[in-house]
């Protein structure tokens, strides 16, 4: 299946506090979380709790 992209403008500060707690989470588990990924994980969770 092929992966869908759009492109999205975040402001910088809020950008920088995602990346912030991306690469604490990275930190934790030990792994690489690309920015890709991890925004698409929040869109999933914040999704999932207004249905």
């Amino acid at each position: 299946m092929a992966k869908v992209c759009i492109n999205v403008t975040i402001e910088p500060e809020l950008l920088d506090k995602i990346d912030s707690i991306r690469r604490e989470q990275a930190i934790e588990k030990k792994t690489d979380i690309s920015r890709s990924s991890y925004m698409c994980d929040l869109l999933k969770k914040a999704l999932s709790k207004t249905s």
